[in-house]
């Protein structure tokens, strides 16, 4: 095999965000907005050095000779590369390091313009490329296997987290999932309203939300928990609801998790719900919706929910964020999950 095309999804949570860091479920969905990652064999003759480019975020190769099984970079590494390597077993990198290869790792399309979108890129990123080198050094593991050196690699990356970007990234569609026990259960959106992605213009730092939020559990762990066992009730009856079907009690739960993270936003003294986050929240319940921050926070995304039926209100309330200079994002749900194309065996048919 000399080249393969691996692409991955990336994830909005719907709701059971910071809850699902403990036991709470979330309810996430794949989105088709995609990180591609390319992996094309080349010839000896250059010391089997890898090549790595990594659109937008760099134009300039990271350039890595295998050494006693581990990546010795020539310069700066790139780090979800480097840790993708490390979390691979020692058989799947000997099978890798018998030959030079080019790795393209392309995330354009979660920017818009140069901003960040906040769809869980290094996610999608890190399972493109996973995809890649599992196919190219054996093929890819049984799903538990698959998600746990995900999670591995992530966490060298990136540090904590609950894993539900990647559980999205992997299985694709709409899923309710648990961190512990570990559960990734396929739901469907309940029917009767739609959701509209509406992006607020400022990117966010989840890493840097997650690290203010560990420090205010320790310096108040009472007032903590009582704020996050509001969150995790929330994300209880969101998942239930969705489970079940039932429109009006997932839009109370929806709505009520909105009310949830302001508090704990309020009490961490964490800006989850942003000054463009409050302005679109405004425009949206004049109109007749409801809406809460999708994932960490702080900028990135919001979801707004809107009654299905009356499609005039629902132009008006398009129009009415487009004037105030937020975008609706046309993201579609329940994408597809991670994803190979063996080209090499494309191109002898």
């Amino acid at each position: 095999m000399n080249s393969v095309v691996s692409s991955a999804p990336g994830k909005l949570f719907i709701t059971g965000e910071y809850a699902v860091l403990d036991c709470a479920p979330a309810f996430v969905t794949a989105v088709d907005v995609r990180a591609v990652c390319k992996l094309r064999r080349v010839p000896d003759s250059d010391g089997r050095v890898w090549r790595v480019v990594t659109p937008p975020l760099s134009a300039t190769p990271g350039v890595f000779r295998v050494v006693d099984g581990l990546p010795e970079w020539d310069g700066e590494p790139i780090r979800l590369v480097d840790a993708a390597w490390r979390a691979l077993s020692e058989e799947q990198r000997a099978t890798l390091a018998r030959s030079a290869w080019h790795v393209s790792l392309d995330t354009s399309a979660f920017f818009l313009k140069d901003r960040k979108l906040g769809l869980g890129s290094s996610a999608a990123a890190l399972g493109a490329l996973m995809g890649a080198l599992w196919t190219v050094a054996g093929g890819l593991p049984e799903e538990p296997a698959a998600f746990a050196t995900l999670k591995t690699a992530h966490h060298m990356f990136q540090g904590g987290g609950s894993g539900a970007d990647l559980a999205a990234t992997l299985a694709g569609g709409t899923i309710l999932y648990r961190r512990e026990p570990r559960i990734a259960a396929s739901v469907a959106v309940p029917d009767g309203f739609d959701i509209l992605p509406v992006w607020s213009g400022k990117s966010a730092a989840t890493g840097e939300f997650l690290r203010k939020l560990a420090e205010f559990q320790q310096t108040s762990p009472d007032v903590f928990r009582e704020r996050f066992a509001v969150l995790e009730k929330e994300a209880e009856e969101a998942g239930l609801a969705a489970s079940a079907g039932d429109t009006e009690g997932f839009i109370e739960a929806f709505d009520d998790s909105g009310a949830a993270l302001r508090a704990l936003g309020e009490a961490a003294n964490l800006p989850i719900w942003s000054a463009e986050h409050e302005n679109i929240n405004a425009i949206v319940r004049q109109a007749g919706g409801v809406y809460k921050p999708s994932g960490a926070g702080g900028g990135d995304i919001g979801l707004a929910i809107f009654r299905t039926g009356d499609a005039q209100a629902l132009e008006a309330l398009k129009s009415a964020l487009s004037s105030a200079g937020y975008n609706i994002l046309p993201l579609r749900f329940g994408a597809r999950g991670l994803h190979i194309t063996d080209v090499s065996e494309q191109a002898k048919r």
